[in-house]
C-alpha cells in the first residue's frame, strides 16, 4: 500500500516536473545576473515614465487647473493614463468630485448666533421644545404639521421664490414621501 502511494506521487511530479530547459535557462540567469527572478520585459517605450522630469512637466498643469481630467492630459501628452495616475499619488493629489457648496455671505455669522441665541431662550423656557409634539406621529399628523405649520412659515420667509423652492424630506428621496403627503403639497420635489 505505501509503494502504491509513492508511485502515485513520483506519477505526479513526473508529469508537472520542471523541465530539462527551464532549469538550463535558470542556472544560466543566475550566473549572468546573480539572481533568479525573471527578468523583466523590455517595452520599446522608456522604463519610467514617472521620472521626475515627466513629474516636473506634469503637476504645473494640474497644479494650474485643479479641475483638470487625467484623461484630457492623457490626450494631449505621451504618457499614459496609470503614470499619470502614479505621479500625482506621489505628490500627494488625490481624486475628488467637484461640489457646490453656499456660499457664506456677509451676515451669515450674525444670522447663526441670532439662531442659536433664540433656540438657547426657547430651551430654557421650555426643556420640552425640540419634542413638542406630544403622540404619535403617523401620516396624517405629519401631513397636517407640514400643511398647517411648515409649508406657510417656508412661503412666508421665501416670499416670491415660494414658487421656485425644492423640497427634500430629511434627505429622503422622493418616493419614499406617502403619496398623500405628496400630494396635499404644491412643492417641487427633489
Amino acid at each position: 500500500m505505501e509503494d502504491e502511494g509513492n508511485i502515485r506521487m513520483l506519477t505526479r511530479v513526473d508529469q508537472t516536473g520542471i523541465s530539462i530547459s527551464t532549469v538550463e535557462r535558470t542556472v544560466r540567469r543566475f550566473e549572468e545576473t546573480d539572481h533568479i527572478k525573471d527578468r523583466k520585459q523590455q517595452s520599446e517605450r522608456p522604463t519610467s515614465a514617472t521620472n521626475p522630469e515627466k513629474s516636473i512637466v506634469t503637476m504645473p498643469s494640474f497644479i494650474e487647473d485643479l479641475h483638470s481630467s487625467i484623461r484630457r492630459y492623457v490626450q494631449q501628452h505621451e504618457i499614459s493614463k496609470g503614470s499619470i495616475g502614479n505621479i500625482l499619488k506621489r505628490n500627494k493629489f488625490h481624486p475628488s468630485k467637484v461640489k457646490l457648496v453656499h456660499k457664506l455671505i456677509e451676515d451669515d455669522p450674525d444670522r447663526r448666533i441670532e439662531f442659536c441665541e433664540t433656540m438657547m431662550k426657547m430651551i430654557d423656557e421650555d426643556p420640552q421644545t425640540l419634542f413638542q409634539h406630544k403622540g404619535n406621529l403617523n401620516a396624517e399628523a405629519y401631513e397636517d404639521k407640514l400643511r398647517n405649520d411648515i409649508v406657510p412659515a417656508i412661503a412666508q420667509i421665501a416670499g416670491h421664490n415660494f414658487e421656485e423652492m425644492w423640497d427634500q424630506h430629511d434627505g429622503a428621496p422622493a418616493h419614499y414621501v406617502s403619496s398623500s403627503v405628496e400630494r396635499g403639497l404644491n412643492m417641487r420635489k427633489m
